[in-house]
């Protein structure tokens, strides 16, 4: 694959005045198309409004829930363990004792079944334990294994136990949990799976959105590295996101290449306030110079 830089196909400046987010369409609720062939400048317009919209939509989705009270966060001490090192020769696995930050989410499990989830995070080390109830069995909690997500079994099956956890249906404003929850280890290289044991207590109290910073969004969202990508920014965190449209180019005259395209990468910042992050969007729109990328033989070609 080679890259030959061409003579830019247009001169593009988009000055964007910034605007606040919070709810979804604040300013970026704009129509698009998809990333298709694009170089006019005219057509650059379409291509702004979907870089625009598809950014704030995705921010959107990782922190509007939780900074307009529509997913509750609950802070306070927490603590998990299991018997890992019954199943094999490493120590169990642990979500350490101490100051820890949690999030109740409604969805549906992978049959369609709606439920509720809870989601504790250590503020010490970012290792995490999940909880669900389905909205039908209050009663009956289905809780994971504790770590990070590269803890060998941490998504791996989960455990079960009854009248062992508040309805969380309900939005408590708080919850105490001091549980033991029984099940099996997956098995491997052809054992039996061993059964699993999962301990946890701790004192959750909710939090008002209001009071939420980036810092607390940060944890919330370790699981999931929505906001892996933010750096400070003055007042603000900022990330940029990044794409690019691809067009048919002319196969340069007198060379062995099978196939050209011109690539154009185009970018976005978004923003979030340290310290009120519901006021968060997107700006700073801008486009890179038009890029020529050849190819040599059918295999680079994608043939």
């Amino acid at each position: 694959m080679h890259r030959i830089a061409t003579i830019p196909l247009f001169t593009l400046v988009v000055t964007l005045v910034p605007a606040c987010g919070g709810a979804a369409g604040d300013g970026f609720n704009t129509q698009g198309e998809a990333e298709t062939a694009a170089s006019t400048p005219s057509n650059f317009a379409s291509l702004e409004a979907k870089a625009k919209r598809d950014a704030f939509e995705a921010l959107d989705a990782a922190i509007g829930p939780f900074v307009r009270g529509e997913s509750l966060v609950y802070d306070g001490t927490f603590e998990a363990k299991d018997n890992l090192s019954a199943a094999e020769d490493v120590p169990d696995d642990v979500l350490p004792e101490g100051p820890a930050i949690a999030s109740l989410v409604f969805d549906a499990d992978a049959t369609g079944n709606p439920r509720v989830g809870l989601t504790v995070t250590s503020r010490t080390d970012g290792s995490h334990l999940e909880l669900f109830q389905a909205i039908r069995t209050p009663h009956d909690a289905q809780v994971g294994f504790p770590g990070s997500q590269f803890t060998s079994f941490a998504s791996s099956g989960s455990q079960s136990c009854t009248e062992c956890l508040a309805d969380l249906a309900n939005r408590p404003s708080y919850i105490h949990v001091d549980l033991s929850a029984n099940g099996l280890y997956p098995a491997q290289f052809g054992f039996s799976p061993i059964p699993s044991l999962v301990t946890a207590s701790g004192d959750l109290s909710v939090r008002s959105a209001a009071s939420l910073t980036f810092a607390d969004l940060r944890v919330l969202t370790l699981l999931r590295g929505a906001l892996s990508g933010f750096v400070p920014h003055g007042t603000e965190v900022v990330d940029t996101v990044t794409n690019a449209i691809f067009a048919p180019a002319p196969v340069p005259p007198h060379t062995s290449h099978l196939a050209c395209s011109t690539e154009t990468d185009y970018h976005v910042d978004r923003f979030i306030e340290s310290l009120h992050p519901a006021r968060f969007g997107v700006r700073n729109f801008r486009v890179d110079q038009p890029i020529t990328v050849c190819c040599d033989s059918p295999e680079a070609c994608g043939g």
